[in-house]
C-alpha cells in the first residue's frame, strides 16, 4: 500500500485564508500599539528632562535652560523640537548655550513625531523653582488630534498632561 501524507489543497487554501484574516486584523492594531507607544516614550523622555532641570536648577543653584536643538546649541523660536532637545546650566543666565557650559542631558531626534512649543526654551532658575515663561509642548504624532498630547510647563516649572482646548494659546499640531 502506498501512503501519502500532506496537506490537500483545500487545506492550504483554508489555512491561507485565516492567517490572511488575521494578519488583517492584527496588523493595524500593532500599528496603534507602536504608534501609542512611540507617544508614550516621547512624552516621558520630555517630561523626564523637565524635572532634571528643575531639580537640578535648584541644586546646583544655578540656572538651567531646556531648548530645542539645532546639535550644536538652542534653536529658534517656533522650531520643531522632534529634532531634538537640549539641557544644559547656563551659566551666565543669558539664555544661549555658550562653550564650557556643562550639558545635562541631549535628547535625539525623534522619527515620525512632532513637536511645536510656544516658547524657544525654558529657563529654570534656582529660586522657588521658578520658570522664565510659562509654556506648552504639543506631541503630534500625525494621527488625529485624539493621538496629540500636550506638556505644559507652569511657572513653577511642573510639567503635567493636559487636554488643549481651541484658543487656549497652546501650539496646535
Amino acid at each position: 500500500m502506498n501512503r501519502h501524507s500532506g496537506f490537500t489543497l483545500i487545506e492550504l487554501l483554508v489555512t491561507l485564508t485565516i492567517a490572511a484574516i488575521l494578519a488583517g486584523v492584527g496588523i493595524p492594531a500593532l500599528q496603534n500599539m507602536m504608534m501609542t507607544n512611540r507617544r508614550a516614550a516621547v512624552v516621558n523622555a520630555l517630561v523626564a528632562d523637565v524635572q532634571h532641570a528643575r531639580s537640578t536648577a535648584s541644586s546646583l543653584y544655578q540656572p538651567v535652560v531646556l531648548c530645542a536643538s539645532t546639535g550644536a546649541g538652542c534653536a529658534e523660536a517656533g522650531s520643531n523640537w522632534a529634532n531634538g532637545w537640549l539641557v544644559f546650566v547656563d551659566e551666565n543666565d543669558d539664555g544661549v548655550f555658550d562653550a564650557g557650559e556643562k550639558v545635562l542631558s541631549r535628547a535625539a531626534p525623534r522619527r515620525k513625531v512632532r513637536i511645536l512649543s510656544n516658547q524657544a526654551s525654558f529657563t529654570f532658575h534656582p529660586n522657588f523653582n521658578r520658570v522664565g515663561a510659562a509654556g506648552t509642548l504639543a506631541v503630534c504624532m500625525n494621527a488625529g488630534p485624539d493621538d496629540d498630547r500636550w506638556i505644559a510647563i507652569s511657572t513653577t516649572g511642573r510639567p503635567r498632561l493636559e487636554t488643549v482646548h481651541p484658543g487656549s494659546g497652546a501650539p496646535t499640531c
